[in-house]
């Protein structure tokens, strides 16, 4: 049994943690969104269901889905839970996916198994990747995998999971994520900036 105190404090979260999480995980762009913008209220402490943001571009789908995966990292961090949450655009998913044929590394498969497996995954810009039958075998194994094992998955698309079924021309990926995710359409996610 650990005598030692839990030194791991919200103060200390927000003082040397956080910063470092969003450096890690970030994109440049999106690491200076965070700072610029207020985190937006009402934040579940954890991310216990899928979600499924759309409306048109320039909203804040992507910055309010970091903000939710931001605090699900820190409630990890106080809780001292190791898991892996991944935050993604998809088409560097399969870019990634792509090029792990050709070198030596991570293999193909380890890859989908981060996504597969990953605690909370993140997936930017869902619909923008046209239906090719490797794209949808892909797409439907790391969904599929995580809709049976009850991982949340959260999503966000310019497209309604409609448009994204046509998109992809099939609508099997899209019934399982309208029946593992809540899915919200709204005109603005986060757009209140920091004074």
């Amino acid at each position: 049994m650990n005598n030692y105190p839990n030194t791991r404090t919200e103060q200390l979260w927000n003082e040397k943690v956080r910063q470092k999480v969003i450096q890690r995980l970030f994109t440049p762009r999106l690491s200076k969104e965070l700072q610029e913008f207020k985190e937006p209220a009402k934040l579940p402490i954890r991310i216990e269901q899928g979600y499924y943001f759309h409306s048109d571009t320039g909203y804040g789908k992507t910055v309010y889905a970091a903000f939710l995966l931001l605090q699900e990292l820190k409630y990890m961090y106080l809780n001292n839970i190791c898991e892996t949450c991944i935050m993604i655009e998809v088409p560097e998913l399969f870019e990634k996916l792509k090029n792990s044929y050709n070198k030596s590394g991570e293999s193909t498969e380890e890859l989908v198994q981060q996504y597969k497996t990953a605690r909370v995954l993140v997936l930017d810009d869902f619909g923008v990747m046209k239906g090719s039958d490797w794209v949808l075998e892909t797409l439907y194994l790391i969904i599929n995998y995580r809709v049976e094992h009850l991982l949340p998955t959260v999503y966000t698309s310019n497209h309604s999971l409609n448009k994204v079924a046509e998109i992809l021309g099939d609508n099997r990926i899209t019934r399982r994520i309208k029946a593992s995710c809540k899915v919200i359409q709204k005109k603005h996610y986060n757009t209140i900036k920091n004074d």
